[in-house]
């Protein structure tokens, strides 16, 4: 009991104080403002004010905290790294290559062919010396070469149109069901075709009465019934002095490359820029897996002059000899390769078409990569300067001068080029780029699938800039 009334007394007094504080905070109040007391609604009055203060400075913090945080957070860029492939270092070094090519107009072949043709052509005839002279009469028909009537040999006749028998070997790669092609080397090359005619045959001997010249046949044509390389075999009468003797000729056709000749530029490197002529141009090609297949849709026929003069020796029963002289004209029918008219602009860049799988012509530039991405696209390039000629344009002695025009755009080039006017789509342009490290930067505003291709332009004829990629990345916001 005593416990709870000394509680009882605390509360009893603390609710006394809390009485004599309101009366004290009552009489405060002036005499002048009426009542001394405040009214219930007068205190809640107050009490809504002074909240509605509190609050209104809490708004004003929060809002100010909201601020600081905001400005803080604009001022700060979250990105993401995203390394990309790039296209161009898998790539062989020469087609990675760009060569400045603007004296090279047209392309060093043609449509002709070079034929060499061998004809040994050998006739028994009567005899014309010892005791037989003055008894009987005969003919004898030879090749008279270098003057000597006994040096009957192999007479060769070689057809050469000068830079129109060279011919390149080229690869044919399918993209989608359509051919194209690129060259097997980077140098041209004659492909000859041998043709090889012997003939035998006896004359007519012991004759009683005269030979007239006149009814002498001394043009002979050898249309090969098999114009594949190969050997024929042939009997059968070719003039009517030799009556009922059977000569036998043997024709032989066959084919090979031959006489090499140095690189061209035009077909080893990639166009940096080049004369307007070369990308028309026809380059005449021959099929590398093909070389030894011929064209059976036409036949190519040709009659080779021998070398020597073929002689007809005429004996008569008078011993008087009489010499009658005619050349030796043959018509020699056979086939040949298939050749492919392809303009140079056409011509592929097998690696970088292989890679992307879609046709890339060794004037579209390199392709150096592609993304879908919005941001900061970051290239950086390795540029090497290089000697590109070949014999008719040498490459300059001193390379250290050589400047470039780098440009990308996104899509192919074509056969345009990089000048001293950056092109209105261009994502990048320099003008005034020296060898070594190139950084490039280029701003992605949208999330379009984009492919970034490249095309540099060396400064002078015969000089090249072998492009490597040392970084390629974008920053995505």
């Amino acid at each position: 009991m005593r416990k709870s009334t000394k509680i009882v007394k605390k509360l009893l007094a603390l609710f006394l104080v809390v009485l004599m504080s309101i009366e004290s905070f009552a009489a405060i109040v002036s005499d002048n403002d009426g009542t001394s007391f405040v009214t219930k609604a007068e205190f809640e009055a107050l009490k809504n004010d002074f909240n509605e203060q509190v609050n209104n400075y809490n708004r004003s913090i929060e809002s100010k905290i909201d601020g600081a945080i905001a400005s803080y957070l604009s001022g700060i860029k979250v990105t993401q790294k995203y390394n990309l492939e790039n296209y161009i270092n898998d790539l062989s070094v020469k087609l990675r290559t760009f060569a400045n090519l603007s004296n090279n107009a047209l392309m060093p072949s043609g449509p002709d062919w070079r034929l060499k043709a061998g004809i040994f052509m050998v006739s028994w005839a009567s005899h014309l010396s010892g005791i037989e002279h003055n008894n009987y009469q005969g003919m004898l028909r030879y090749s008279l070469y270098n003057g000597n009537p006994n040096d009957i040999k192999l007479v060769y006749k070689t057809v050469d149109s000068g830079a129109n028998t060279f011919k390149y070997l080229v690869e044919k790669y399918e993209i989608n069901g359509v051919n194209y092609f690129y060259p097997h080397f980077d140098y041209r090359m004659q492909i000859e075709h041998w043709i090889s005619i012997v003939s035998a045959s006896v004359s007519r001997t012991h004759s009683t009465n005269p030979v007239d010249m006149a009814t002498i046949t001394t043009d002979v044509t050898w249309d090969m019934n098999n114009r594949y390389p190969s050997t024929e075999t042939k009997t059968g009468t070719w003039t009517n002095f030799y009556g009922t003797a059977a000569p036998t000729d043997i024709i032989t056709h066959t084919s090979n490359i031959y006489n090499r000749r140095a690189p061209v530029s035009t077909m080893k490197y990639l166009v940096g820029t080049a004369a307007s002529t070369l990308y028309t141009s026809t380059a005449y090609c021959i099929e590398y897996a093909k070389r030894s297949t011929y064209d059976s849709s036409g036949v190519t026929t040709y009659a080779p002059t021998p070398g020597g003069i073929n002689f007809f020796e005429y004996q008569t029963s008078t011993d008087a000899i009489q010499r009658h002289v005619d050349t030796f004209r043959p018509t020699i029918n056979f086939y040949t390769q298939n050749v492919h008219a392809i303009q140079y602009k056409d011509l592929i860049n097998e690696d970088l078409s292989k890679k992307l799988y879609t046709p890339v012509t060794r004037c579209d530039g390199l392709a150096i990569c592609r993304t879908e991405n919005m941001g900061d696209l970051h290239i950086k390039l390795n540029l090497t300067s290089v000697g590109t000629g070949d014999d008719e344009v040498p490459s300059p002695t001193d390379l250290s001068g050589v400047t470039y025009i780098v440009e990308i755009k996104d899509s192919k080039w074509g056969t345009i080029e990089p000048t001293t006017t950056k092109y209105p789509d261009s994502l990048y342009y320099n003008s005034s780029v020296t060898e070594g490290i190139l950084d490039i930067n280029i701003e992605k505003l949208d999330n379009k699938d984009t492919t970034y291709w490249l095309k540099i332009v060396p400064s002078l004829p015969g000089s090249g800039v072998q492009v490597e990629v040392k970084e390629c990345y974008i920053d995505v916001n």
